[in-house]
Formats: structure tokens, C-alpha cells, sequence
């Protein structure tokens, strides 16, 4: 049992080069990484109707934890289900900043689980996940 223990240590690490920056606080994942702060990565849109609600809204709050401006590069949605709003693209140092937009739902059932990503200071990146269940 050891010895799998061990093995599977090992090729955790070789699994990401990149620290870990998220914690779970209180059944949410946050992310910090010294330049920006998110209290949750996770949009949840719980249980949600499709044909009642086609576009649903959504809206992460963000914080610049640095004491430099934060450039936002570009905010990348890989679905084209998602539409992203106007967002600041230089965030002064301790500022919040949000990130707002809509999701178009298909019809049908099941759960939905789309990246977001939040590119930054030139290579920098934070995914956040738009998640839900259509009924």
C-alpha cells in the first residue's frame, strides 16, 4: 500500500508544474495568487430551466491583491454560448474589478461545465467555470 501511495505521490507532481492557488474556503474554491484574489471560481447556476431561460446572467468579483496595476490581457470564453461584457482592462492596485455575461442554454437536459479564462499581465492565467444543471 505504501508503494502506491508513493507512485501516485510522484506522478502527482509531474501531473502540474504550477503551484497550486486555490484553496477551498467554506464548499468554495477560491484562487489566490498573490496578484489576483477570486472568493470563488465557480459560477453555480444550481438548477435552471431552459425554456423558461434561455440566457441566464452571471458575474465574478475579483480583487487585485497587488500594489501594482493589474493589466487584463483578454477574457476567453471557448463556447460560443458565451458572451462576455465590457471589462476594465487596467485594474488599479487593492481594486475590485468584475467580470459579467451571459450564457445562452441549450435545450435538452444534464449538467454543464464551461471554462472561462481570465488572461493577465502578459501570460498570466485564472479559469474560472460556469457550472449548472438543465432540466
Amino acid at each position: 500500500m505504501g508503494r502506491i501511495k508513493s507512485i501516485f505521490f510522484i506522478a502527482a507532481m509531474f501531473i502540474s508544474c504550477k503551484p497550486n492557488n486555490h484553496s477551498m474556503v467554506n464548499g468554495k474554491v477560491e484562487f489566490n495568487d498573490g496578484i489576483i484574489y477570486a472568493a470563488s471560481v465557480n459560477y453555480d447556476f444550481g438548477k435552471v430551466n431552459a425554456t423558461s431561460s434561455d440566457i441566464v446572467n452571471f458575474c465574478f468579483t475579483l480583487h487585485n491583491l497587488s500594489g501594482d496595476t493589474l493589466t487584463i490581457d483578454e477574457i476567453e470564453a471557448l463556447c460560443p454560448c458565451i458572451s462576455i461584457g465590457d471589462y476594465e482592462r487596467s485594474v488599479g492596485p487593492k481594486h475590485d474589478f468584475m467580470i459579467t455575461g451571459v450564457i445562452k442554454l441549450t435545450s435538452g437536459t444534464g449538467d454543464f461545465n464551461k471554462p472561462l479564462f481570465v488572461r493577465y499581465n502578459n501570460g498570466k492565467a485564472l479559469l474560472l467555470r460556469l457550472k449548472g444543471y438543465i432540466e
